[in-house]
């Protein structure tokens, strides 16, 4: 099934759309969220130490590259990625994945949740 960007896309500030990931991980405890992007960002970027809590729901996640967002949604308990540019969303795709695969991570794919 083909996904339009349209549907998964998110408005940041007035002025910009980020392609939404496909995939989302399944978070159990919302008190898990910070460490568990942490964890992702020491695993996936050299120069990553740590996610780093933007406010709100929002966690920078890729070393300051600013390539690849975080958003919480508490009342679904799924951390969503947004990446800066479309043609690097496969990328970021597999790199979660391949993390949820590696800890034991609930996923989703959004479109789904569309339904």
């Amino acid at each position: 099934m083909d996904v339009q960007l349209v549907v998964l896309s998110v408005k940041v500030g007035v002025h910009v759309t980020l392609p939404l990931c496909e995939t989302a991980l399944l978070i159990s405890n919302s008190e898990d969220v910070e460490t568990t992007l942490s964890i992702f960002t020491r695993e996936n970027f050299v120069q990553g130490n740590a996610a780093y809590h933007l406010g709100g729901n929002r966690y920078a996640v890729d070393a300051g590259e600013n390539d690849l967002r975080a958003i919480f949604d508490e009342e679904r308990l799924l951390v969503k990625f947004f990446c800066r540019y479309k043609e690097e969303k496969a990328r970021y795709e597999i790199k979660i994945q391949s993390f949820a695969n590696k800890h034991d991570i609930g996923t989703t794919k959004l479109e789904s949740l569309q339904k």
